[in-house]
């Protein structure tokens, strides 16, 4: 087993239902080996049951998941998950029911959710208008450079202009 020496442990969940109704159940897990260096892996994705995706659901989809791959959850340090109701709000979530039995854990929002979030947001602010031109100047030079540096040196036209100190 990848983390059978890792101590303690921290948990990255997502769930995701695709266009099918094909509700799915991701959990990473952190830790430190052996070696004292921090490893993350995919620990398991599976299909949540029919139930839905219910708190409820979701902590019974965490804890099967933990006891197949026989992860002690005293040793649980911390929990990540984006920001659902059901998976991290205040008053019937499934980290507040975690929470309620291992009080050692810290429950935290994912920053990668999050910035989705903000930037969903944004694209709708009329406000950012110079600002997504900015962007979309940036991505044009960006490709124009990348293919550049792709080609050949004899195929190269701008070869003595752009020249890198070393």
């Amino acid at each position: 087993m990848l983390f059978q020496n890792g101590e303690y442990s921290g948990h990255c969940i997502d769930e995701s239902t695709y266009i099918s109704s094909l509700n799915q159940f991701a959990t990473f897990i952190r830790f430190i080996d052996k070696d004292n260096k921090l490893k993350t892996a995919i620990l398991d994705i599976r299909l949540l049951s029919s139930k839905g995706a219910s708190a409820e659901n979701f902590l019974l989809t965490f804890y099967e998941t933990c006891k197949d791959y026989g992860l002690d959850l005293n040793n649980l340090m911390g929990i990540c998950v984006y920001g659902a109701q059901n998976m991290i709000g205040c008053r019937h979530s499934m980290t507040q029911m975690i929470r309620q039995q291992f009080l050692q854990v810290t429950i935290d929002h994912c920053c990668v959710h999050r910035l989705n979030l903000a930037s969903l947001d944004s694209i709708y602010a009329t406000e950012l208008q110079p600002l997504r031109s900015a962007e979309a100047i940036t991505q044009q030079l960006w490709h124009f450079l990348l293919h550049l540096l792709c080609l050949k040196p004899n195929q190269r036209i701008y070869t003595n202009q752009f020249k890198m100190d070393k």
